[in-house]
């Protein structure tokens, strides 16, 4: 929407971190799967870069506690070639092992918000605790 005309229909650019995590909690919804499977492919945007722009609007926003609290748990980053939704928590940046669906590997172009992502639980390997929170 062009500037000139966003006031008109209330639109605010950069929107308010309220709006954003209501977005995530919908499009996270069931693993994203209906979101991903519905991702046009020829819209030039990958759903991964898509969420990167996420990424980058988080790091700009400037994450509180409570913020990062309410994320934390919100499936909203892609994973297994854009397949399904995951929270943070999920994602390691080394696995020696194919873990799914308990863990993911960090996808290499989520890794320049690595300092953001630490803070909202991606951890460097698997433990047997952070496995297990994702069983129950």
């Amino acid at each position: 929407v062009p500037r000139a005309i966003a006031p008109h229909f209330r639109l605010r650019s950069p929107p308010p971190f309220t709006a954003v995590l209501r977005h995530l909690q919908t499009v996270g919804e069931g693993g994203g799967e209906e979101l991903l499977s519905s991702w046009p492919s020829g819209c030039g945007v990958s759903a991964e870069a898509a969420f990167g722009q996420v990424l980058e609007y988080l790091e700009k926003e400037g994450l509180g506690s409570d913020k990062l609290a309410q994320l934390r748990p919100l499936a909203f980053l892609p994973v297994a070639n854009a397949t399904r939704l995951v929270p943070p928590g999920c994602l390691f940046i080394r696995l020696k092992e194919e873990l799914s669906p308990l863990g993911y590997e960090l996808p290499p172009v989520y890794t320049k918000y690595l300092e953001l992502l630490r803070q909202l639980g991606v951890r460097d390997e698997p433990g047997a605790q952070a496995l297990l929170a994702h069983i129950w």
